[in-house]
């Protein structure tokens, strides 16, 4: 998170669909295997997690400490967030 406010991961689909190997938040390795499903970071922290798709898909993401007040988009109509897609390949 290189922004000066906290920002969260919030992708609840997204975790249930992977298989997490290893996390960790500032290079401090978690005990938990599966870290979400949301990931909330302070300014200038890091986040890294190995994970290994079980189940193809299109995923989406949200960025839920970006407003106090989105209040699940009343507010904010187009909250931030993005998609993440995965699919086989050889």
């Amino acid at each position: 998170n290189r922004d000066d406010e906290a920002h969260s991961f919030n992708a609840p689909e997204f975790f249930d669909s992977i298989a997490v190997s290893a996390a960790a938040i500032d290079n401090d390795i978690l005990d938990t295997r599966c870290p979400g499903p949301v990931i909330e970071l302070n300014p200038g922290q890091s986040f890294e997690m190995k994970f290994i798709a079980v189940t193809d898909g299109r995923y989406e993401y949200r960025d839920g400490m970006s407003s106090v007040l989105d209040l699940g988009g009343f507010i904010n109509p187009a909250p931030s967030g993005g998609i993440i897609r995965i699919e086989e390949s050889y």
